[in-house]
Order: structure tokens, then sequence, then C-alpha cells
């Protein structure tokens, strides 16, 4: 499974999800990443009060955009 995080909830267009899920792409989003085990290939993800672990493939991470707080 690949998996691809985002964190802009906005600015992807529709078209380009779609094709992701034709691959069998996950997109995750408005999540914090709590931890990465490269070894096991695992990451943990956090909304809110909930933790997910997944496997994956191919990881990528952005930071969240928008100005600083």
């Amino acid at each position: 499974m690949a998996l691809i995080r985002r964190l802009v909830a906005d600015g992807v267009p529709q078209r380009q999800l779609a094709k992701g899920r034709e691959y069998g792409i996950e997109v995750r989003r408005s999540t914090d990443l709590a931890s990465v085990d490269g070894d096991a290939r695992t990451v943990t993800l956090e909304r809110g009060e909930v933790r997910e672990t997944l496997a994956y493939d191919l990881l990528h991470v952005e930071p969240p955009q928008g100005p600083s707080p």
C-alpha cells in the first residue's frame, strides 16, 4: 500500500485524487505525524484522540501549510 499524507485539505485537484485511487494510493488529511518506524515500514498518525498505525511502501509527508501561529 502506498500512503500519501497531505496536511492541506484544499489545493489537490479532484482528478489527481481520483488518479491516486486508481493506483491504490490512500490520502490522509488533517492528521499529525506521531512516529515513523523505518525498519518496520510503519507510520503512526494522530487526529485528535484517535491514533492509527499504517504500513507503507512509500511515505510522502508534508509540513503544515499556512501562516505561523
